[in-house]
């Protein structure tokens, strides 16, 4: 009997010993209330597959859609060369053919051998023969993109042989320009025509400014355009089936802290290509682009010789720029 008690005795004992104590997550025994840092256990990467990437379309920038420069294409090519004209130089007689649109010319049976690209800026008149000029600005210049040319080869190449920016030019008429009295493209004489033909002004050198751009802007005025060209002549290696050039212009404000005018502005611009002798002397053109008005937008001037159809264009176009 006495050792059943000591028994009880003992298991009561044990009981109360196992209440004091809690095992630890490591396995060792701590007394209850007692601080043990905490043992966190390793944790095992999860392993999973590699993404692939998503494959997505490249993003292209055309900079024809950018805000402020209008889109070239092969339809307006061909509308500047035979399209109507947009707007009139206040200094031409309805008696010469671009008064009424571009002029096109036999060019593959012309004999042509050396070409240049030029353009001539201009203030625009009424649309009548002759007229005084419309435009209003004071505040308003004309900047001028780079000058582009290129060659279609009779094997259907096409092949850019003039880039020029800040292209070389000169007012027009200039004192030495063979015209009939101070008569210029059949609009009579004038005595203020006169007396700025002698003067000289076509020098004056602050007619060209040098944009932010790196572009020229000029300011034309009544009896006087601004024509510019490429210095380099081109010489055909092989036989030529047409000749393309472009170029891009609009209107700027002058000085920026006098009022904006470019609503009443009205200037004119067409573009063209000459052929030259071997010293380079001009012997006239290939043909020349309609009559645009110019904007306030970057817009692209097209000039495109004869002796291509428009489906010969649509199937072989120039790889024109989008850019001025």
């Amino acid at each position: 009997m006495m050792k059943k008690v000591i028994l009880l005795l003992i298991l009561q004992l044990t009981v109360l010993m196992a209440a004091d104590f809690t095992m630890s997550k490591s396995g060792t025994l701590t007394k209850e209330g007692a601080t043990t840092p905490a043992v966190t256990e390793p944790v095992a990467p999860v392993a999973t597959e590699p993404v692939a990437p998503v494959a997505t379309e490249p993003v292209t920038t055309v900079p024809a859609s950018q805000p402020g420069i209008l889109p070239n294409s092969v339809d307006l090519i061909w509308e500047d060369q035979y399209g109507p004209n947009t707007g009139w130089t206040c200094q031409t007689s309805s008696g010469y053919p671009q008064f009424l649109g571009g002029v096109v010319r036999d060019f593959p049976n012309m004999g042509v051998s050396r070409v240049n690209a030029w353009y001539e800026v201009e203030e625009a008149g009424n649309g009548s023969s002759c007229s005084l000029s419309i435009n209003q600005a004071t505040n308003t210049r004309v900047e001028v993109g780079t000058l582009r040319g290129w060659v279609l080869y009779t094997d259907g190449t096409w092949y850019q042989y003039a880039n020029t920016v800040q292209q070389t030019g000169i007012k027009m008429p200039a004192a030495s320009d063979p015209f009939a009295s101070n008569d210029y493209r059949g609009c009579g004489a004038n005595p203020l025509f006169l007396n700025t033909r002698n003067a000289n002004l076509y020098y004056n050198p602050v007619n060209s400014i040098i944009t932010p751009d790196g572009f020229k802007s000029y300011k034309p005025n009544y009896y006087w355009g601004w024509h510019a060209w490429t210095s380099n002549i081109f010489t055909f290696p092989r036989p030529v089936k047409a000749v393309y050039t472009e170029v891009y212009m609009r209107l700027v404000v002058e000085n920026p802290a006098l009022p904006d005018d470019r609503d009443v502005a009205h200037y004119v611009a067409h573009i063209s290509s000459d052929t030259k002798n071997e010293v380079g002397y001009t012997l006239g053109d290939i043909g020349i682009s309609r009559y645009k008005k110019i904007t306030n937008d970057w817009q692209p001037f097209n000039f495109l010789t004869g002796g291509i159809t428009k489906e010969e264009l649509q199937a072989n176009p120039p790889p024109f720029s989008t850019v001025p």
